[in-house]
């Protein structure tokens, strides 16, 4: 039997910068396919029905303090890549690499307080591209506007050749 990795530790680079020390915590993008339901005759119960696309990517990421790079990047597009160690029971060593490029779209610096934090939560949301990689081996990458890869399965790229799209 195999102990779960946990993350041990993790750092945040925003366009290019490191964050550590001030990123705080990271939620990362959740994939959600989109489907349509389907009931037809005989049927008992609707089925979900992929699609072929996702819904909107969204990464959200709370700081000790925001810089004025993320104050004035409201707006821009901007790329974040996310590396976190993985450790499980036998101290077996993996990465999670998570790398997203889209618009910086809020942040929100909550209640000031006196002799307190000014976390500041900052959301990138229609993210135009992420990958995930785990161990150095990529699993997942979209790109809104070309493809889709989810491990070895390259639907979306097979779709866009159909129509006509031609992604290298």
């Amino acid at each position: 039997m195999g102990y779960p990795r946990t993350l041990q530790n993790f750092n945040v680079f925003l366009d290019g910068g490191s964050l550590a020390g001030v990123a705080k915590e990271v939620t990362l993008p959740k994939l959600t396919v989109k489907t349509i339901d389907h009931i037809a005759a005989g049927m008992s119960a609707p089925v979900a029905l992929p699609v072929g696309s996702f819904e909107a990517l969204t990464l959200s990421m709370t700081v000790a303090e925001a810089t004025k790079q993320m104050l004035t990047g409201i707006g821009t597009v901007m790329p974040v890549r996310f590396v976190g160690a993985l450790l499980d029971g036998s101290a077996s060593l993996g990465a999670l690499e998570v790398y997203v490029r889209g618009p910086l779209t809020e942040a929100d610096m909550g209640t000031a307080k006196r002799e307190a934090g000014l976390d500041t939560k900052l959301d990138m949301k229609g993210l135009h591209y992420y990958r995930l990689s785990l161990d150095s081996e990529v699993l997942v990458e979209i790109d809104a506007f070309g493809s889709a890869t989810i491990g070895s399965s390259t639907l979306g790229r097979d779709l866009l050749r159909m129509v006509g799209i031609n992604i290298s």
